[in-house]
């Protein structure tokens, strides 16, 4: 189910630049960090990435579920997957539901195969005035004010400085 009214234009948005920051995925993995409901279960499945989606809500990990999404309840500091076990993550429209980016970008480059990639989606609709920026009193856009950033797994990551782990998983999710 595809949000409605204001959300669409953002989940559309959200859907392009998956297309094109991901691209297809060939039947490899992707973690949905923050999947919510599922809502963009859809478009990653779509690309032909298997996905596994976590959030902190049960609600809506059963929602998810429900949906067909393999989803597991964890917090997005410590996820139960394996070392090196997805081919990328992607958190869409939820960096300002965490606590702290850090911890969340440091886990997400634990569980990135060498290669792998990261891509934060970070426009939330949330924080979008219908006329104008709460902050500054600013025309709001016309259009949403999407960013992403790609990321790429070879090199040491830059929120804690470390090498990427070393050796193979066997098994993507922990908790399986």
């Amino acid at each position: 189910m595809r949000p409605v009214g204001v959300g669409q234009p953002f989940a559309r948005a959200a859907d392009r630049l998956l297309a094109r920051l991901l691209g297809p995925g060939q039947d490899r993995l992707c973690l949905d960090l923050g999947c919510g409901g599922g809502v963009q279960a859809a478009t990653l499945t779509g690309l032909d990435w298997r996905l596994i989606g976590v959030d902190i809500s049960t609600r809506q990990i059963d929602l998810a579920r429900r949906r067909g999404l393999t989803a597991v309840v964890a917090s997005a500091e410590r996820f139960p997957l394996a070392d090196q076990s997805v081919d990328a993550a992607a958190t869409i429209m939820t960096t300002t539901d965490f606590d702290a980016l850090p911890p969340v970008f440091t886990e997400a480059h634990r569980v990135l195969r060498p290669g792998g990639r990261l891509v934060v989606i970070a426009a939330h609709p949330a924080s979008a005035a219908p006329s104008s920026n709460a902050t500054t009193g600013a025309p709001a856009p016309s259009t949403p004010a999407t960013a992403s950033i790609g990321a790429s797994n070879n090199a040491p990551c830059s929120v804690t400085g470390s090498a990427p782990a070393s050796g193979p998983s066997t098994s993507p999710c922990l908790s399986c």
